[in-house]
């Protein structure tokens, strides 16, 4: 009988460490939770008391590539808005135009540029290296994560 029950806990903590785990992904994938000290809901302002929070806010991919939503350039664009969200959450800093992917989607690179251009732009080091010799197409988002265009 011991047993038993055992095996049923065991089961149960690991089905709540799963629905645990799951709500993490989605928070993310919602652009995180509202874990400021504010009373507003849904609210992920820096209006929280904990210093050294990630100022970051989460730019909508869906929003971002929604003109590209019937052509082959839509989903290359949505992945390249999430890897510039999650590049950000990070704490990198995009300020000087970096290739954030050499190939977010098969043929597709993902680079921050300035909008409008910035000098920064033109450096070798802040570009897809593999664009256009290995890697045909290119979206280009802001540091901001806004969509600028797709070549």
């Amino acid at each position: 009988m011991r047993r038993s029950f055992v095996s049923r806990w065991n089961l149960a903590l690991a089905t709540l460490a799963l629905i645990a785990a799951a709500g993490m992904v989605v928070s993310a994938c919602n652009g995180g939770d509202d874990d400021d000290d504010d009373d507003n809901a849904g609210d992920d302002d820096a209006d929280d008391d904990d210093s050294g929070g990630n100022p970051w806010v989460w730019t909508d991919p869906d929003a971002e590539c929604a003109d590209l939503a019937e052509q082959d350039s839509f989903e290359p664009c949505r992945n390249c808005v999430i890897q510039c969200n999650l590049a950000g959450e990070s704490l990198i800093d995009l300020s000087e135009g970096p290739c954030v992917a050499e190939q977010i989607v098969t043929g597709w690179a993902c680079d921050i540029v300035h909008s409008p251009p910035d000098p920064v732009d033109d450096i070798a080091d802040n570009q897809c290296a593999q664009y256009p010799e290995l890697v045909p197409n290119i979206i280009n988002v802001t540091p901001e994560c806004r969509f600028v265009q797709a070549l």
